[in-house]
């Protein structure tokens, strides 16, 4: 018999989770194991609010950065944008001008400022999900990271040891994560944490990448 793993119990469990969080798969997409910054996500769901303002590939991280700093300033100009991220101005105006512009989600203005279009990132909703076969103190730490992206972020463990973790809901509700527990066959949404509603570029990048 073939020993379970992690990888194969996250796979195995999610069209389960769908069901467990009422979501349908017909109305997201989703990916294993995605990569944001130094952290990788077991499964990430995307419900996405698709215009055609929307990301034609993956962005970059400077990218992402411009982006997440016009969806917090409203407005600006190349030079208070600069400074948000921490770049030179010069690759910062190229970049406004490049991709983003071309693809419609910043605009630029006569007064030379430019405003992003943000709908695609703040109407769609992310879903982030830690597996765990024992280790739930280890998971929390992971999805708590995740939370820079993801609206809502969970950790995935086997029924016994959900058990065990339920026992310590005070630090998952301090971490705003919430639990799942797989029996084999069924995920069991043990609690849920309220929703993140301020995000880092991290959310930007993670949404342009879950295809």
């Amino acid at each position: 018999m073939t020993p379970i793993t992690e990888n194969r119990m996250v796979r195995r469990a999610t069209p389960r989770i769908f069901e467990a969080l009422r979501l349908s798969q017909n109305d997201c997409r989703f990916t294993h194991e995605l990569t944001v910054g130094h952290s990788i996500a077991d499964l990430v769901i995307l419900r996405a609010n698709v215009t055609k303002f929307w990301p034609e590939a993956p962005l970059s991280v400077a990218e992402s950065a411009i982006l997440s700093s016009l969806r917090r300033l409203g407005t600006a100009n190349v030079d208070m944008i600069a400074k948000e991220v921490f770049m030179q101005t010069e690759p910062v105006r190229r970049l406004l001008l490049g991709r983003l512009s071309n693809w419609l989600l910043v605009r630029g203005k006569e007064s030379g400022e430019f405003r992003t279009i943000k709908t695609w990132v703040s109407q769609s909703e992310i879903i982030a999900v830690e597996a765990k076969l024992t280790r739930w103190r280890e998971a929390l730490a992971q999805a708590t990271v995740y939370r820079r992206y993801a609206d809502r972020a969970f950790v995935l463990l086997p029924i016994a040891s959900a058990a065990i973790a339920a026992q310590h809901k005070d630090d998952f509700v301090e971490a705003g994560v919430g639990l799942l527990s797989y029996d084999g066959s069924k995920v069991f949404r043990v609690f849920s944490t309220p929703k993140v509603t301020e995000h880092t570029w991290h959310r930007e990048f993670a949404i342009s990448r879950i295809r």
